[in-house]
């Protein structure tokens, strides 16, 4: 088994950038599941799955991170086993959240920049005419903004997976030239930055009105929208710089720890094999 401690070092923005990203699913899954199931809506029964997911989430990411060592050892980068094809369809479903909450996102910003309204997702898959240009608009670029984070995530496992398994090759070379783009280096950025800010002001926006909406007037609404996107704005801001995503470092050193890694528990298996061989029977 591999030390963790000696290849991650935990900061607290890395660990509440990735808390704020595991709650990505979570308004998509609500949202859709309050569509096919309408009863989910009454008595804060899809409050108390908010409440459970998030619990999850922050147990799961601030007590128990999953380390580079576990990804390893569960098979994550190894074509061979399972953990590689279970870490394969999660970049799938992650490309798919990805355009769902771009697209929520995007819609957000046409809204607030020309006052416009577009056409809700579960309401756009059953619509017969052409959508309105604000919808069309949303469409395209939570789609690209999906099918960019499918390319950037399988360029990353498949470098990762090359590292782990240690061929060092032309073949590496290639796959990481490729991955480290300055394309995928922004779309990694920018979906990071796209997450954290979705789940800051939404999913904080929609609990403080919950949580408060009888005793509210509109215009106090209103004042807490204002101070959720500026609040959203300045965490998303502060963990970007922190991680520095967009840097061309980001994946070398990914790639660097995988390889380290790899390296130092071929190490000290060999050399465990060699005292045993050389202790007196």
């Amino acid at each position: 088994m591999l030390n963790t401690e000696k290849y991650e070092a935990v900061r607290p923005w890395k660990l509440i950038g990735k808390f704020l990203k595991r709650l990505g699913p979570i308004l998509p899954i609500a949202a859709w599941a309050i569509y096919l199931v309408p009863s989910l809506a009454t008595n804060n029964r899809i409050f108390y799955i908010y409440s459970a997911f998030i619990i999850v989430s922050g147990y799961l990411c601030f007590y128990q991170p999953r380390s580079l060592a576990q990804k390893i050892n569960a098979g994550n980068y190894n074509e061979q086993q399972d953990g590689y094809r279970w870490k394969q369809a999660g970049n799938v479903l992650d490309a798919v959240f990805m355009g769902i909450i771009a697209y929520s996102l995007a819609g957000l910003l046409v809204s607030i920049c020309w006052s416009v309204t577009t056409i809700p997702l579960a309401s756009l898959v059953h619509i017969t005419g052409m959508p309105d240009h604000a919808t069309l608009l949303c469409v395209a670029c939570s789609t690209l903004i999906g099918a960019l984070r499918y390319r950037q995530k399988t360029d990353a496992h498949s470098v990762k997976s090359l590292a782990s398994q240690q061929q060092l090759s032309e073949n590496l070379d290639t796959r990481f030239l490729r991955a480290n783009d300055i394309i995928n280096r922004w779309t990694r950025a920018l979906c990071d930055g796209i997450v954290i800010f979705y789940n800051c002001f939404f999913v904080g926006s929609s609990a403080i009105i919950v949580l408060c909406g009888a005793h509210m007037t509109l215009l106090i609404q209103q004042y807490v929208l204002t101070k959720m996107l500026l609040l959203s704005g300045i965490l998303t801001t502060t963990v970007a710089f922190d991680n520095q995503k967009g840097s061309s470092a980001y994946l070398t050193k990914k790639v660097e720890a995988l390889a380290n890694a790899r390296w130092s528990d071929s190490q000290e298996a060999f050399v465990e094999v060699e005292q045993q061989s050389l202790s007196p029977s």
